[in-house]
């Protein structure tokens, strides 16, 4: 999946002090693939959306931790394949 989005943070203070914690919701839109156990294989646009939080480090680092879903537009077999997953990562 290669994707565009954009994150909305819940709170106004959009300063990121030490120690901070800033919920956010996120979108995107993209372009991914799937396949079934009978290597069957689709291809589309997918959407997903999800949300998490960031947790200020310091003023430069933030640990970033978001729950999201995924769903590809296009039906391979019959149904539109998604996923739920939780990505967690550190942002310079």
């Amino acid at each position: 999946d290669v994707a565009v989005g954009a994150d909305a943070f819940l709170l106004q203070n959009q300063v990121s002090l030490p120690g901070s914690i800033r919920p956010y919701v996120t979108g995107d839109v993209g372009f991914g693939s799937a396949r079934n156990q009978a290597d069957e294989t689709q291809a589309g646009l997918t959407v997903g959306a999800g949300a998490g939080f960031r947790y200020a480090v310091s003023e430069a680092t933030n640990l970033d931790v978001t729950a999201q879903y995924k769903l590809l537009t296009s039906t391979l077999a019959g149904a539109n394949p998604s996923v739920l997953g939780i990505r967690a990562a550190m942002n310079f």
